[in-house]
């Protein structure tokens, strides 16, 4: 009977989540090192003062708490909308959540199909694909809610944690 195949599904799905976690982790770094040196690298192209004014206010933002209008100030632009355009962050979040499925999706499947018939990895495919949106959803509602929460009450969500860290990597900051 059917049951069977949907209980059975279920016990996969747990217990590929489990396996999954660790590498949530390590697909959210290389999504934020990739968007941000994406960014980078695109600002730098028409204007490497910029390039860093971006890295800087980025980490002013996320791992500070500063104010747009406080980044304003420290990066010598005139107005707060300098620095929000210069920012982008929702955009900058949907190139992270676009990034991190992309990449969490092909991690997935491999993983998979170690332990799958056809017909159950079809069924596994479409409950992680949902299990894995719902995760980004939630990691990016988390970054949304702290990026227009006022800034005095600033704590760092998981998205800006990883972001910062990164940030802090010496792999980033560099004003060829």
């Amino acid at each position: 009977s059917n049951n069977v195949v949907d209980d059975d599904s279920e016990n996969q799905t747990g217990e590929f989540l489990k396996l999954y976690r660790p590498q949530f982790l390590e697909c959210l770094d290389n999504a934020l090192a990739t968007v941000t040196q994406t960014r980078v690298s695109k600002i730098r192209r028409k204007d490497v003062v910029k390039a860093n004014k971006f890295l800087i206010a980025l980490k002013f933002f996320h791992c500070q708490g500063l104010s747009m209008g406080e980044i304003a100030k420290r990066i010598e632009m005139k107005a707060q909308f300098q620095v929000t355009r210069l920012l982008k962050l929702k955009e900058f979040r949907a190139d992270v959540t676009h990034e991190l499925l992309l990449m969490l999706k092909s991690r997935v499947l491999e993983l998979a199909r170690n332990y799958s018939s056809v017909e159950s990895l079809q069924v596994l495919e479409s409950q992680i694909n949902t299990a894995l949106t719902e995760q980004v959803s939630s990691l990016i509602a988390e970054a949304e809610a702290e990026a227009s929460s006022s800034r005095s009450e600033f704590h760092k969500s998981r998205f800006a944690k990883r972001l910062c860290e990164y940030l802090d990597s010496e792999k980033v900051m560099s004003s060829e």
